[in-house]
């Protein structure tokens, strides 16, 4: 799911960019990803992306928790690139 619908924007390692307000997803809290999914899905959080918002609607609860298990598992971006 990660691949085919979070990467075209946070970036295929979820390393983000800045410049298009696309946050680093990576090494993230799961629970703090998790929450912040369901505050998406829900439509409870304002500035969320409406293309995001599109995409993760339909998501059901296990989806939302294994999107976020394999964001929260991702390394961190190098801060040398």
């Amino acid at each position: 799911m990660f691949e085919r619908d979070c990467a075209g924007c946070h970036g295929p390692r979820g390393e983000g960019l800045a410049e298009a307000f696309h946050p680093m997803v990576a090494a993230q809290h799961y629970r703090y990803l998790l929450r912040e999914l369901v505050l998406i899905r829900d439509g409870l959080r304002g500035n969320s992306n409406p293309a995001m918002v599109q995409l993760v609607k339909s998501y059901a609860q296990a989806d939302l928790e294994a999107v976020a298990d394999h964001m929260a598992q991702l390394p961190p971006p190098d801060p040398k690139r």
